[in-house]
């Protein structure tokens, strides 16, 4: 059985079904422990939560549990990067390493892209790892989990910090990674649905509110329909159906 746990950065919301989802869909890949960075719904159970403070910021939030993160000396040597968004869809033995884009594609059509921050995030990326020597091989901004090693994150943490303290919250994490371990892997075109029809799923998706709400929350539900170990048993009279009204915002 593969030991490696899976982290999940959680961002503090309202029901958290996108993270319900995405724990029942852990059934399809061999993990180690569970723990849940941030957002603590009330029908959690059987992982370690770990609090971290959060503002109205995204970026900031998430380069606090990035680092809340790095500076886990008991995570397994080696763990799985989740948001609170990414489902594993079928069953694998393992993360598969992928990439988006090469680095001179995805600085190339930083303004096409939806994020309005992207120009300014892959600028800031590409000047932390050209500080430090890392080459710009990769884009790694893919909404799918990634292999790390908590030695090797640690240390990124601590010298990107420790050269600029606001760095982390200013720059794409997941290629900042990447690139600073030589992350190798097999290009892969994202699967971030952004409408509410879900279409064909690959081995992996992702979802954002208005697609969760109909075909990617039809789908989800008809996949993983039964209450997952890492679920309390839900309040008697309690509606537990997904409803757009209560979707929890997936970390960014």
């Amino acid at each position: 059985m593969d030991a490696r746990d899976v982290v999940f950065m959680v961002r503090q919301g309202r029901e958290y079904e996108e993270l319900r989802y995405a724990l029942r869909s852990l059934v399809n890949l061999p993990h180690g422990r569970v723990w849940v960075y941030g957002g603590q719904p009330r029908w959690l159970a059987g992982v370690a939560h770990v609090p971290v403070r959060q503002g109205s910021v995204g970026h900031v939030n998430t380069a606090r549990i990035t680092a809340a993160i790095a500076g886990n000396r008991a995570l397994s040597p080696e763990f799985y990067w989740f948001h609170d968004d990414m489902f594993v869809v079928e069953p694998v033995e393992t993360i598969p390493r992928l990439w988006r884009k090469t680095w001179a594609d995805w600085a190339a059509t930083a303004r096409e892209r939806r994020d309005p921050h992207g120009p300014a995030k892959t600028n800031a990326t590409a000047e932390a790892l050209t500080v430090f020597g890392k080459p710009l091989e990769y884009s790694y901004e893919l909404h799918v989990p990634m292999v790390m090693d908590r030695d090797a994150l640690r240390r990124m943490v601590a010298e990107v910090t420790a050269w600029r303290p606001e760095a982390l919250a200013q720059v794409q994490k997941r290629s900042l990674y990447g690139n600073w371990v030589g992350y190798g892997g097999t290009q892969a075109t994202d699967v971030k649905f952004y409408r509410s029809t879900a279409g064909a799923l690959g081995t992996f998706a992702s979802t954002n509110d208005q697609a969760l709400a109909g075909g990617m929350g039809e789908e989800l539900r008809a996949r993983f329909p039964e209450r997952g170990q890492y679920e309390r048993a839900p309040v008697a009279g309690r509606h537990d159906a997904l409803m757009a009204g209560h979707l929890a915002g997936g970390v960014r």
